[in-house]
């Protein structure tokens, strides 16, 4: 582990390298940071992501699993929240 001790968010889980994380890296991103390129059609109409995933990729992880063969990340309500 590296980081501050005690971080939560300094939890190594071996899975930096894993489609997983990139597609949860850029949901989060594509909410919540203004420079990113598809924050006009994700965080600046107000979608967001749920508290839940927001704090960690293992909650995410936890929730989603392995990416399907051919499949992508969506919601199931265009104008709703990634949760």
């Amino acid at each position: 582990m590296h980081g501050n001790v005690g971080n939560k968010h300094s939890i190594k889980h071996g899975m930096s390298n894993s489609p997983e994380y990139g597609i949860w890296k850029q949901m989060k991103y594509r909410c919540t940071v203004p420079s990113n390129p598809g924050f006009a059609d994700y965080g600046e109409k107000g979608i967001r992501v749920c508290d839940e995933w927001l704090e960690s990729f293992e909650n995410f992880y936890n929730d989603m699993g392995n990416k399907p063969e051919g499949m992508s990340l969506d919601r199931i309500d265009v104008k709703g929240d990634y949760c």
